[in-house]
């Protein structure tokens, strides 16, 4: 089954279900469908918008905590941890008196919203999942 939205000579616009688009043609060309709204048997198709069904990414919690771990082991392979020195290494960098590099390290909450109210970019890493049962 395919629904069209079709529309009649007087511009009036309706949806109708049919078996596949040969016989859409085939009773539009005997004059069998007719406009709900002035009876008009001049009909076309509509331009619409095909009907995708969205992806779901429904993920159980042992999924979700596994790509969590998966996440971490990525920071913490790919990135230096600098510790409580973190602000400061992250600013100097910032205004190009360090090289720019990965790191990781602490932060206060007043910290870090200095940092971004500077432009500085900086994340939670997040924490480790509980472990599996």
């Amino acid at each position: 089954m395919i629904r069209y939205t079709l529309q009649c000579a007087n511009s009036h616009r309706f949806e109708a279900w049919f078996k596949g688009s040969d016989a859409f043609d085939e009773q539009a060309s005997a004059g069998q469908i007719s406009c709900p709204d002035c009876g008009s048997v001049d009909v076309e198709k509509s331009l619409m918008a095909p009907g995708v069904p969205k992806k779901t990414s429904d993920v159980g919690p042992r999924e979700f905590f596994n790509q969590v771990r998966a996440f971490r082991s990525k920071i913490m392979a790919e990135t230096e941890d600098v510790g409580n020195s973190f602000p400061t290494e992250a600013r100097k960098m910032h205004e190009g008196e360090l090289e720019h590099r990965p790191i990781r390290g602490n932060a206060s909450p007043t910290e870090v919203k200095e940092l971004k109210d500077d432009g500085i970019s900086v994340a939670p890493i997040p924490p480790e999942p509980p472990s599996e049962n």
